[in-house]
């Protein structure tokens, strides 16, 4: 019984492992790629302080996209997305202009992290989606 079920294993692997020699893998070949997205400004409307809201502006664009989202963390442990459905750059290639509120509670130096996510077309939200690079940025918060 055992010879039995070790020759069903190999007649099994066998028509793979020929499959596998007649269609090699593509290693080192150039994958198509687009343009990422990318982060054109992200600056407040004026100097933080603790209290009011702040307003981050970003603009984003992509080359061969739309943008779908902003994500902003503020780095004070929040996060805030802003999502723009395609109400605004509705176009491949038209720049997204998203206005972000945050309220600090404390006086500091707080890392602010943006970055957008585009997708080929309006229609086409939800696959092949593309991430910018993280925009990075230090922001000292007055009392």
């Amino acid at each position: 019984m055992r010879r039995a079920i070790v020759l069903v294993v190999l007649a099994l692997s066998i028509p793979l492992a020929v499959d596998a020699a007649a269609h090699p893998p593509t290693v080192g070949e150039p994958e198509a790629t687009t343009a990422p997205p990318e982060i054109v400004l992200a600056r407040w409307d004026a100097k933080p302080r603790v209290g009011p809201e702040s307003i981050l502006r970003v603009i984003a664009h992509d080359p061969d996209g739309v943008i779908w989202d902003v994500a902003v963390w503020w780095g004070d442990q929040s996060f805030s997305l802003a999502t723009t459905y395609c109400v605004e750059g509705q176009n491949t290639g038209e720049p997204v202009r998203v206005l972000m509120g945050h309220e600090y509670r404390r006086p500091g130096t707080y890392t602010v992290r943006v970055q957008v996510t585009s997708y080929p077309s309006c229609d086409a939200a939800g696959v092949d989606h593309e991430l910018s690079k993280k925009a990075r940025f230090e922001v000292k918060v007055a009392r």
